[in-house]
Order: C-alpha cells, then structure tokens, then sequence
C-alpha cells in the first residue's frame, strides 16, 4: 500500500482537517525539540519520505531512516542523500545494523498510530536503551490529551474517521510510559495533532 502511495503522499494536501490538521505545526515543534542539530545522531522511525528529519538532516544532524517501504526510502534517498536508510518494519523491532547504536534523538512522525496502544507502549520501551544519556524520543501524530477529545474528533470525523488507525490518549497511554520509566511532556497543538516528549 505504502509503495503506491509513495510517489503521491502528501499530509499537506488535506492539511486543515483530520487526520492532518496542524501538520506542519506538529512537525516543526518535533524539530525544535533537537538541540543543535549539527551535532545529533538521530533514528527516525517510519520516515516516509523524510518529511520530518529532512531539516534537521539539512542542518547538519547525521540521520538514519527506517521505513518498510522500499519506494518511500527512494523518496527519502532523493531528499537526504547524506542519510543512511534501513528498508525494515517497525512494529518487528529494529534492524541488526542497529543493535548497540544509540542515538541523541529518536523521532517518528505520523507513523505509530498503526501500533495498538500495547505495542506502542512495548516498543517506545524497547527504545529506551538505544537513547543516549540525556536524549529523548519524540513523536509527532495523530493524538489526544484524553480519550474524550478523540471521541469528540471521531464524531466530527463521521464516515472520514479512519477506524483502522490506533490514536493515542495521553490519559490511556502516559501513564503506562510514565510506569515505564519516562518522563512524559505532552503538547496538543492542533484539533487532532499532538506532540509526545519521552526524557
């Protein structure tokens, strides 16, 4: 599905209504989380085309791109050339060349609202060790402050609402990453778009 989509995948075309609404809001508060970029080694997880690390890979920050979609990572190939891509499934972990590698930032922008709330919390927490000292994970997606306020979207939704995707709640999900170890910060920023801090 993915590689179909590639060569026209564009959030912004819908971005003032679900699922997109504050899109490129959400992405550039995800980017101001990184601290001098120059100096990052970042993992973005699910990259699509490169959307969210590109400016941060223009910057200066030496990134790694995982995304299954073998024709979405040409995308991201064609946007950051100097970036070192890894064709592999998330929701299986990580690849390999991975193992042992730590990172300054780990991101994921739009992309683990295909995990169930369990696996999400699952993998968020397998990731912790592949975080640096003082690093953090950020995800910029679809998500609520409470599980009202996504009931409330869905209603406005109606038949657009998606009911394959997995959002998150923070009143469901932090918690859990709180029990986990994490130091959570949350920010709603759009109607529908949220952005998770994980220290």
């Amino acid at each position: 599905m993915f590689d179909r989509w590639a060569g026209r995948y564009d959030p912004t075309s819908s971005a003032s209504r679900y699922p997109f609404d504050g899109y490129e809001k959400v992405l550039s508060a995800a980017r101001s989380l990184v601290r001098k970029p120059e100096d990052c080694l970042i993992l973005d997880i699910g990259t699509g085309p490169g959307t969210l690390v590109k400016p941060l890979c223009d910057a200066g920050a030496k990134v790694h791109a995982l995304d299954f979609s073998a024709k979405m990572l040409e995308r991201a190939r064609d946007a950051m050339p100097g970036a070192v891509l890894h064709c592999h499934d998330f929701s299986r972990g990580l690849p390999s060349s991975l193992f042992g590698v730590t990172f300054d930032y780990i991101t994921a922008g739009y992309a683990l609202h295909h995990l169930e709330d369990d696996a999400k919390v699952e993998f968020l927490s397998f990731l912790r060790p592949h975080m640096k000292k003082g690093g953090g994970i950020i995800v910029a997606d679809v998500s609520f402050e409470t599980s009202a306020a996504r009931l409330a979207c869905k209603a406005a939704a109606g038949d657009g609402w998606d009911t394959g995707e997995c959002y998150m709640a923070l009143d469901e999900v932090g918690p859990r990453l709180s029990a986990a170890g994490f130091e959570v910060q949350y920010w709603q920023l759009s109607s529908c778009g949220g952005l998770l801090f994980l220290l």
